[in-house]
């Protein structure tokens, strides 16, 4: 059973899936990294490499077995590739191959046991950050919120025909002002949640401003960061933090009107 929870760190917006003995076997110019859509290596299924669309941190899942009830509702984009595994050991890495030189750390990469084998590789990428569920005013992360992405292992026949990817970039983005946008997600979902909902209590700082009647207006606030409208403005100093309820979102004006409960 394969089933790893890992952070993968990247300053090229490139993670990569490989096993180092069958990298070490190959030619330098059939692993011959950029452009990485070009890559021998990737298109003949030796190693996998997906295009993260940012630097940064992702929260990754590999897993052999199926997608969370989590990461299905809320899967929106999925790119298809393979490995080929010798060694026992898969490594996921977010600097390429330099994990081979280095060794496993958490900054460039980390390993795990694989049975030896040909996989093919459906990587998923879970866009839950705009979902109230888990989404958080100060960006920190929640400890029950979905990883950010999935790589699904599904073993092949070494004499299957293999498709190499024709775009292996596996990011997806949310667009709620854009009504007639076709939706970014792979599979229907009755208990999916985007966007800021009323009820949601927000906090936000007031900000000196001369031309409104009240001499302040409202950070911007919310999962989608809109302009505050305040039902009854209290009489508030510029610089005060406050908390607001939702009462509701209107994503043409890119306004939230609420209510305000509390000075912080």
């Amino acid at each position: 059973m394969v089933d790893h929870r890992l952070m993968v760190s990247t300053d090229s917006a490139l993670i990569t899936l490989f096993d180092g003995q069958v990298v070490s076997e190959q030619p330098s110019d059939e692993i011959d990294y950029f452009p990485i859509v070009e890559c021998p290596g990737v298109k003949k299924g030796f190693f996998a490499a997906f295009e993260v669309g940012s630097d940064g941190t992702f929260d990754a899942r590999v897993t052999d077995g199926p997608l969370t009830d989590d990461e299905r509702d809320y899967a929106a984009c999925l790119v298809k590739s393979r490995v080929v595994v010798k060694s026992g050991n898969l490594w996921v890495s977010g600097y390429g191959f330099e994990p081979l030189s280095i060794g496993p750390t958490n900054l460039v990469g980390q390993s795990f046991a694989v049975e030896p084998g040909v996989y093919n590789i459906e990587a998923y990428f879970i866009l839950w950050q705009h979902s109230p569920r888990w989404w958080c005013e100060s960006d920190a992360k929640r400890p029950d919120s979905p990883p950010d992405l999935v790589f699904q292992l599904t073993p092949a026949s070494q004499s299957s025909e293999f498709i190499p990817p024709g775009d292996i970039r596996l990011d997806a983005i949310w667009l709620p002002f854009i009504e007639t946008q076709p939706s970014p997600f792979l599979f229907p979902s009755s208990g999916r949640v985007m966007g800021t909902q009323p009820g949601m209590r927000l906090t936000t700082e007031t900000i000196s401003d001369p031309k409104t009647e009240s001499g302040i207006h409202f950070k911007k606030c919310g999962i989608e960061n809109y302009r505050l409208e305040l039902f009854e403005t209290p009489s508030l100093e510029p610089g005060t933090r406050i908390t607001v309820e939702v009462i509701s979102v209107h994503h043409l004006k890119m306004t939230i009107s609420a209510r305000f409960i509390e000075v912080v």
